[in-house]
């Protein structure tokens, strides 16, 4: 005779294999798809990317236009500059804000939840700091070395 527990965990084990299959049905290749969302794990480091960083004006320009010729709009856009850690910039991949490219008044010291920054700011394709928490279009750089 077959053990209970056994039986158990095959009907268990079934029934989640069932529940995966049903919601990735549902969802686009790739995509994992619970209670009616679907969702994906981009791991950008695994692939030595992080958010773009700016040292120089001829870059901006570099990734403007890049951000141009995929959204004609010019959409607003992350790159990897934040002062998470209060009152020092840094950029994602860990180097030094040898650079800044601010919109008028910006960066707005006096909005404490406004960490992130974007590049595309209207008016002058500029920068901007903003709450992490906005869904906006981003930027990714890998060093042709792979390095970081």
């Amino acid at each position: 005779t077959i053990d209970p527990k056994v039986i158990f965990c095959i009907l268990l084990g079934l029934f989640s294999l069932f529940s995966f299959l049903l919601n990735l049905g549902s969802c686009s290749m790739g995509w994992y798809g619970s209670n009616g969302s679907c969702f994906k794990y981009i791991a950008m480091l695994s692939q030595k990317a992080n958010l773009a960083s700016v040292h120089y004006l001829d870059k901006h320009y570099i990734i403007n236009n890049l951000i141009k010729s995929y959204d004609p709009a010019e959409s607003l856009t992350w790159i990897g500059l934040s002062d998470i850690h209060k009152s020092m910039w840094m950029w994602s991949d860990g180097s030094q804000v040898e650079f800044i490219h601010w919109n008028g008044e910006q960066p707005d010291i006096d909005q404490d939840t406004e960490d992130c920054v974007l590049i595309n700011w209207p008016g002058g394709m500029q920068w901007n700091d903003l709450t992490c928490s906005n869904l906006l279009a981003f930027v990714c750089e890998v060093c042709p070395t792979g390095m970081f």
